[in-house]
């Protein structure tokens, strides 16, 4: 989506996304601290399922916006 954008934001985003390339443990880590979060939030609110089914969708096509360099 902001592959062609040439905006201060995505290239803070680009700066950011290239320092943490060699951490691959934390990346992960704080992957793994988002989903039991959001895995959290979910339990105890009962609910906000429709944003879970939507990321299932929306899961398979971001593949497509990885980096290809």
């Amino acid at each position: 989506i902001l592959g062609n954008v040439d905006s201060p934001l995505a290239r803070a985003m680009d700066v950011v996304l290239d320092a943490s390339v060699p951490h691959t443990a934390a990346r992960w880590a704080v992957f793994a601290a988002v989903v039991v979060l959001y895995v959290v939030r979910v339990t105890l609110l009962k609910g906000f399922y429709i944003v879970t089914y939507g990321i299932g969708i929306f899961n398979p096509f971001t593949g497509e916006w990885s980096a290809k360099r």
